[in-house]
């Protein structure tokens, strides 16, 4: 982790979020998190895409809903809902993007559940 902080206070980003992305194989992946979404806050959303999709490749979870949540933004609403499935999948129930589009969850098939009460 330290080489990739060093490598991002010389300004190469690149090689700085691959080194990251290299120490979340390892189980260090909240920095790759953290790294992902001040991309987004800085406007470089490319870069956090990149990121959180790394991650997601890598086989965590909870880059999921934000990747949702990008592309959802984005007007790409098909993939969004594809990745909300997928954080549903894995129980990340994230209530930005997934209670507006499903109130009540989904039942057991994945369609969208009806109010029971």
């Amino acid at each position: 982790m330290a080489l990739a902080r060093l490598r991002e206070e010389v300004g190469d980003r690149n090689e700085a979020d691959d080194l990251y992305c290299r120490a979340a194989e390892w189980g260090s992946s909240q920095d790759v998190h953290l790294r992902a979404l001040h991309r987004e806050y800085d406007g470089d959303q490319d870069g956090a895409l990149r990121l959180l999709r790394r991650l997601a490749d890598q086989g965590d979870t909870w880059p999921l809903s934000c990747l949702a949540r990008i592309q959802e933004a984005d007007g790409d609403s098909e993939e969004a809902e594809r990745l909300y499935r997928r954080a549903a999948d894995h129980g990340d129930l994230s209530p930005s993007g997934m209670r507006q589009r499903w109130p009540f969850g989904l039942d057991a098939s994945g369609h969208p559940a009806e109010r029971w009460w």
